[in-house]
């Protein structure tokens, strides 16, 4: 239909140029004979129906398709050739054309009586000899040529060259294909495939595009096994090195982990990239993985281009997801950059698609062979660990922020000096809860647990390091004699205050050691109705043993822990430096979180030593085993 005016157009110019002829008898030099000659003109308007070849060449290249490989392979050649034949042809016109011109050869040759098919003959012969770098017999007799004779020889040299390069390419590659079992096999299999469950013409096609550029790609996929079998020849050290320069440079440039890895460990990232990795060849338009499939190893990008989208976890409709889809965004991988990162921390199901627009080289790191590694170097064994917690956490907590390309902002750093310290981390306490038990028991439980669940949800907390970050004598303690060593072991100690607290004598051992030790105290004063704390005063330490109400058998154990008078009235002192927070554990939920955050927000890493040895006040003075 969209070629019906054309056409008529076509038919109209024809009939025009009939009645002409009709009228004129031919005649060019009358006025219907120039309308007639206008006519003729615009029969060259028929040209443009060989756009239809295309057309028709989509319906041979569909029915190609479905046929065997062969059949493909040979239609190469044969194109080949037959565009080699046209070229001779077009040439062969051309050169009988120059020859009819003034002295031209077929003048010279005195050819214009044998007839045009003779002399289409010998000029199809003669651009034969040009094509193949010969001359015919007949051009060896001519005395003379013409300019243009030279200039259409010069040229057929040319076209000829370019042509039977073309056609001994096409024939090598045919040869090197049909040699190619494999790849024969492949697409042959391909073909029984779809003809034997009656595959559909468009999905057939597609299978058969893969099929073709999987079987060109046999050639890569040799050479890379080519060079693994190479590699695996060398010595082992050489290999070592091979690997660390080849994988490790690409791997730490983009990748966070892996450069971080490597500044904690280099010898770590050494058997990483020899032991843990493998080169993979990824052919172009593949699918490497689809969304919620499973994930079984890391994929670093070397070479080519690789398209990351993430779909939506929603089910909008019909309607919507053809919407969604004109929104997705896409993003292209960066070299190096480490993709489904995930599997190394936990049971991971793809996010997303990842299709490659180019043919990809890329390495595939295995989760076994990194937990591994990980586990034969104990400094990198805790970071580790520390990242995938905090990796972890993300997930849960931001569930929509979960990506085959996810990653965590967090460096392993661990100097030369800190990796004893960072060993005994997990031993350490952020916060020691010192507590009357008859008094505030339900109320130290209570701290505990909240304080707990607040570090437990803030991956980036330092306390998240320890094993018991929070500690509670009644709960933790199995061991009175070890009881100090738990107190020189935390980073604050955080001491509720109720009307007896100092009258037990474990309470004062807490307090005298941590301040001995720098250890940060925070006063908490534990509100609820019926009780009430009272702050002392001078008064209080001018007879303290007295006004603390200890027994002889209280201040006889004490002075047997090394803890005297003096030292008893500093620690003391130095507990009512700071202020008091309160904890109201009869009040709301809401107020209760807040006073708990107040409380851990004045809650901090030690880095030196603090109390009054610090203060510059030598009464004070503390010594305590």
């Amino acid at each position: 239909r969209s070629w019906f005016i054309f056409d008529a157009v076509l038919v109209f110019l024809d009939w025009i140029q009939f009645v002409t002829w009709l009228v004129d008898g031919a005649d060019l030099n009358s006025e219907t004979g120039s309308v007639h000659g206008l006519a003729r003109f615009f029969r060259i308007l028929r040209l443009f129906r060989v756009s239809r070849i295309g057309k028709m060449g989509v319906v041979l290249g569909d029915l190609l398709s479905m046929s065997s490989a062969g059949v493909l392979l040979y239609a190469g050649m044969v194109k080949v050739i037959v565009l080699v034949l046209v070229c001779i042809h077009i040439s062969a016109c051309w050169w009988y054309n120059v020859g009819t011109m003034d002295d031209g050869w077929v003048i010279r040759e005195d050819l214009q009586e044998t007839g045009s098919d003779h002399s289409y003959a010998i000029a199809v012969n003669w651009m034969l000899s040009r094509f193949s770098g010969t001359s015919p017999a007949l051009m060896l007799s001519v005395k003379e040529v013409t300019t243009l004779e030279l200039l259409s020889s010069i040229i057929s040299d040319m076209l000829g060259l370019t042509c039977c390069t073309l056609l001994v390419a096409q024939a090598v590659n045919t040869v090197h294909h049909a040699m190619d079992m494999h790849a024969t096999e492949v697409q042959r299999t391909c073909c029984r495939f779809l003809r034997d469950r009656r595959i559909s013409v468009g999905l057939a096609n597609k299978t058969k595009g893969f099929a073709a550029a999987f079987a060109r790609n046999a050639l890569r996929r040799d050479h890379l096994q080519a060079e693994v079998d190479l590699i695996k020849s060398l010595p082992e050290s050489m290999q070592v090195d091979l690997h660390e320069e080849a994988r490790g440079v690409v791997v730490c440039v983009t990748d966070e982990l892996m450069a971080s890895i490597n500044s904690v460990s280099r010898a770590a990232l050494r058997e990483l990239t020899h032991l843990a990795m493998i080169d993979v060849f990824v052919s172009n338009n593949e699918v490497v993985f689809y969304p919620l499939s499973g994930c079984n190893r890391v994929l670093f990008l070397d070479q080519g281009s690789l398209r990351y989208t993430q779909h939506s976890d929603d089910d909008p409709g019909f309607m919507g997801a053809r919407l969604s889809s004109l929104l997705q965004s896409h993003k292209l991988v960066a070299k190096g950059e480490g993709i489904s990162e995930g599997v190394l921390w936990t049971k991971w199901h793809h996010c997303g698609e990842l299709l490659s627009t180019t043919s990809c080289r890329t390495m595939a790191l295995q989760p076994e062979q990194f937990g591994q590694t990980m586990r034969s170097y104990s400094d990198l064994f805790w970071l580790a660990a520390n990242y995938s917690k905090k990796f972890v956490w993300l997930l849960n907590d931001r569930p929509e922020t979960a990506s085959d390309l996810m990653k965590v902002n967090f460096r392993f750093i661990c100097p030369e000096s800190e990796r004893t310290v960072e060993r005994s981390r997990k031993e350490e306490h952020h916060i020691f809860l010192s507590h009357y038990k008859v008094e505030a028991g339900t109320e130290a439980t209570l701290m505990q647990e909240a304080m707990i669940n607040m570090i437990e949800k803030d991956p980036y907390h330092p306390a998240n390091d320890f094993a018991v970050p929070v500690f509670l004598d009644s709960e933790n303690l199995t061991d009175l004699r070890m009881l100090k060593s738990h107190v020189k072991k935390s980073h604050n100690l955080v001491l509720l205050l109720t009307p007896k607290v100092f009258t037990r004598p474990w309470c004062l051992v807490e307090i005298v050691t941590a301040c001995a030790n720098g250890i940060k105290i925070l006063p908490v004063e534990v509100q609820r109705p019926g009780m009430k704390f009272v702050y002392p005063d001078d008064e209080f330490y001018l007879d303290l043993w007295k006004n603390l109400s200890l027994g002889s058998a209280d201040v006889k154990w004490l002075k047997e822990m090394g803890i005297d008078h003096q030292q008893l009235g500093a620690a003391i002192r130095y507990v009512f430096e700071n202020i008091a927070q309160p904890f109201s554990p009869h009040k709301s939920a809401s107020i209760r979180q807040a006073e708990l955050w107040a409380i851990m927000a004045r809650c901090s890493e030690r880095e030196g030593e603090g109390g009054p040895n610090n203060n510059n006040n030598n009464n004070t003075m503390l010594e305590i085993d």
